[in-house]
């Protein structure tokens, strides 16, 4: 009988920008130390829930030094996977939203309310991150079957990955809040899915 394939998706620590809220994209941008400690608390939690086959992580710095702290006890050999990287927002990375809401108005409420219908200045359509990001789940599945698997990546990605999981539209995109270094869990087996959890944070109960 064929065994389920286990998906841990994790956000990357904390990062500057998160408050007050900022299009980060593709900014490389580093962990803060609440962010380090973030991953390592991750990292042990992630122990106690068995041994991973493999893990895969957005190629920005955040995403790649959670992932080596999370691989480091488990002995994972960290493979980088563009697919998982973050929104591409064009002319708007790098500035807060309040920022592109004075600038933008009409096309920032357009994001808010209905971000399927926007191709973002300089940047990509949701519909192209989604479709990148269905595809990165995919490759997993299909390396790793019957094993379980981490995927180290951006809230909004794991979001995309969340709603083609569901079966919900890009029209839902901005419903879920993921805290970072949030865990979400989900269960592939028989062409079917199954949500197990969506962003554990109680290991992160320590840190206040």
């Amino acid at each position: 009988m064929r065994s389920s394939t286990r998906i841990i998706l994790v956000r990357h620590g904390e990062v500057d920008g998160i408050e007050p809220p900022t299009f980060r994209g593709r900014e490389d941008l580093l962990l803060t130390p609440r962010g380090v400690r973030q991953a390592e608390l991750t990292r042990d939690y992630l122990l106690n829930l068995g041994t991973a086959t493999a893990l895969f992580a957005s190629p920005l710095n955040r995403c790649q030094t959670t992932a080596e702290i999370i691989a480091g006890p488990q002995g994972l050999l960290l493979e980088a996977a563009q697919e998982l990287n973050d929104i591409d927002y064009g002319q708007w990375q790098g500035e807060t939203h309040q920022e592109v809401r004075q600038r933008d108005p009409q096309l920032f409420d357009a994001w808010m309310t209905a971000p399927e219908t926007v191709l973002l200045p300089g940047g990509e359509s949701l519909q192209k991150a989604a479709d990148r990001a269905v595809n990165a789940l995919g490759r997993a599945l299909v390396r790793k079957e019957g094993s379980t698997i981490i995927l180290v990546s951006h809230d909004s990605i794991i979001q995309l990955i969340l709603l083609h999981v569901l079966g919900l539209p890009l029209a839902r995109y901005g419903t879920m809040e993921l805290a970072p270094c949030g865990v979400s869990v989900i269960l592939h087996r028989k062409d079917a899915w199954k949500i197990r959890s969506v962003n554990e944070t109680a290991q992160l109960a320590r840190l206040g």
